[in-house]
């Protein structure tokens, strides 16, 4: 049997060998990462987890030449155990690259007293350019293949074919699953338009919030947000790809939020010519939808001399913006005239395209006695709906024209031609032959000295004002004092309107100042820039958050507005003093 002494001896050995190996593993660290994906597509993001543990007071965190990186989220657990700290760290970071390629990430640190630890491995991120979508016919747009994605857009148009001159709508929504919410909607760049007339649907910021609505695609429930509504008038015949709207946004679910770039898939439209069989031959391409002709002449009785006056309107629905003056032939014996100008109404966007009226009017002159006949005006257009030509027409009408009132008063004379009669001049009145009737001439200081002081003056403030024009700090300073009143011009009521004419006010700045236009450039491109130019790194901070500002009160309200407004314009101040 062991004895008492024997069982406590043994007791304490495994007690010892027990804290020691526990000691042992609390000071060991370790850190690993790893990637949410290692093929990412341009401007899409990468997280970049990183997990340590162990003895390690802090992360250093990983780095690829190429790759952006920012913070992403941290949690920390600590644990002291007989004396021993032990860490547990989660850091997550975001990786965004602009051009493809294939980086390397090179390893995280754990960092113990300023000393390295531990570290991890080494990883691979392949950057690859977005693919290339092929076209497809509106037919083929399903929104069930997108179910259970977070966020997508989507083109549209009412059908494939459309004839030359006939407008159709172009959709693009955004289409936001229920739970998700989407920040920093920026960068969005509509695809290809040539060979279109285009107008823009959405410029009231209320109608895009009208807009809105709540769609369910199979089980899954999204917020429909529209993001661009055009109406295209083609004005060339051929097969077109239009649609394909990039955007790039921040979306997340929480406080979980990542970057990410959507693409719509581009549709196939095809415009082709009206047909040739039964074509009018006074057809003007582009008239098409449905056209009206009225009109009316103010009398038909006038005499010779006495103005006729013809007034016609010209209604159309579909593409009004073909509306033009109808022509109008008169025979011999009338002259017609056209009354220079137009009176339109403003164009209203219908489904069929737009809806509007033009008015003209026209002066006949009687030249001669008689009943004459004004042939009929007309005006021919395509009716798409039925795929066949029409015309609309007004008239004729016979106008009787009477001799004039002078002519019936006055009776036959033979005309008689004067005999020609050489003039002299005679003398004026109260003066004598030697007399000259020309006031004395002026002084040669007043015939010449005053207009040579007056050009040397006009000379020299020509020369002061193209001097003040050469001077570049007085133009910089020029250009910044429009920028602050393009901002302080900035409706508080009009959100659309305040976003665009701040955001003009702050690129005029950088462009005045540092030469920089901020239109067409990444978040990543203009804050290199900036900094290449030697501006201060919270100046270059303060100027991205205006930026994103912008685009936040674009589809935001009103609130804030005036804050942002008065931070922009202390930047532009602050870009003022670097001059």
């Amino acid at each position: 049997m062991v004895n008492h002494r024997t069982y406590l001896g043994i007791r304490l050995f495994f007690g010892f060998v027990f804290l020691f190996a526990f000691s042992s593993l609390a000071q060991a660290a370790s850190v690993t990462i790893e990637l949410s994906s290692k093929k990412v597509y341009v401007g899409d993001e990468v997280e970049v987890r990183v997990q340590a543990k162990g003895a390690i007071d802090e992360v250093d965190a990983p780095f690829s030449p190429g790759l952006e990186f920012r913070a992403g989220g941290q949690s920390t657990s600590i644990t002291i155990i007989n004396g021993r700290r032990e860490s547990h760290f989660n850091v997550n970071f975001i990786a965004i690259a602009t051009v493809p390629g294939i980086y390397t990430i090179h390893p995280a640190k754990g960092l113990s007293k300023g000393r390295v630890v531990a570290q991890s491995q080494t990883l691979e991120v392949t950057v690859v350019e977005s693919p290339t979508l092929d076209p497809v016919s509106p037919e083929e747009i399903n929104l069930e293949s997108h179910e259970g994605e977070a966020v997508f857009l989507m083109a549209t148009v009412p059908k494939e074919t459309v004839v030359l001159g006939e407008p159709t709508q172009l959709r693009v929504d955004l289409f936001i699953r229920e739970g998700f919410n989407v920040r920093n909607l920026q960068d969005v760049k509509p695809g290809k338009m040539s060979g279109f007339l285009r107008r823009d649907l959405l410029a009231d910021q209320n109608q895009r919030k009208r807009l809105q609505k709540r769609v369910v695609i199979g089980r899954t429930a999204y917020q429909a947000v529209p993001l661009e509504r055009w109406m295209l008038t083609p004005v060339s015949v051929g097969q077109f790809s239009i649609g394909q709207t990039k955007a790039r946004l921040s979306i997340g679910r929480g406080f979980q939020n990542r970057s990410k770039t959507v693409t719509a898939q581009p549709i196939r439209l095809n415009v082709i010519a009206p047909p040739k069989a039964s074509k009018p031959h006074d057809y003007v391409s582009g008239q098409v939808g449905t056209f009206r002709l009225t009109g009316r002449l103010n009398r038909t009785h006038s005499r010779v001399g006495d103005p006729v006056i013809i007034n016609v309107a010209v209604a159309a629905e579909g593409n009004a913006d073909a509306i033009s003056r109808p022509l109008i032939r008169v025979p011999d014996g009338l002259r017609i005239e056209a009354v220079p100008g137009d009176d339109c109404d403003e164009l209203e966007i219908i489904a069929s395209g737009t809806k509007g009226a033009c008015r003209y009017q026209y002066i006949i002159y009687p030249e001669e006695v008689g009943t004459h006949r004004i042939e009929a005006v007309r005006i021919a257009y395509y009716d798409p709906t039925v795929e066949i030509y029409r015309l609309t027409t007004i008239g004729p009408w016979q106008l009787r024209v009477l001799p004039s009132e002078s002519d019936k008063a006055q009776p036959a004379t033979v005309t008689v031609k004067p005999k020609r009669r050489r003039l002299t001049p005679e003398p004026l009145a109260g003066l004598r032959g030697d007399e000259s009737p020309l006031p004395d001439p002026p002084a040669p200081w007043l015939a010449y000295g005053i207009p040579v002081v007056v050009l040397f003056l006009l000379e020299g403030l020509r020369l002061l004002i193209l001097r003040r024009k050469a001077d570049p700090k007085r133009a910089v300073r020029g250009m910044l004092s429009r920028a602050k009143r393009t901002i302080r011009s900035a409706p508080m009521d009009d959100t659309d309107l305040a976003s665009k004419r701040m955001a003009s006010g702050l690129r005029n700045a950088l462009v005045a100042v540092l030469a920089v236009d901020s239109q067409g450039l990444t978040r990543d491109r203009l804050r290199r820039s900036l900094l290449e130019r030697s501006v201060e790194e919270e100046l270059v901070i303060e100027i991205l958050e205006l930026l994103e500002a912008f685009e936040a009160i674009r589809f935001g309200n009103a609130d804030g507005t005036e804050s942002i407004r008065d931070r922009t314009l202390d930047v532009v101040e602050r870009l003022r003093r670097q001059v």
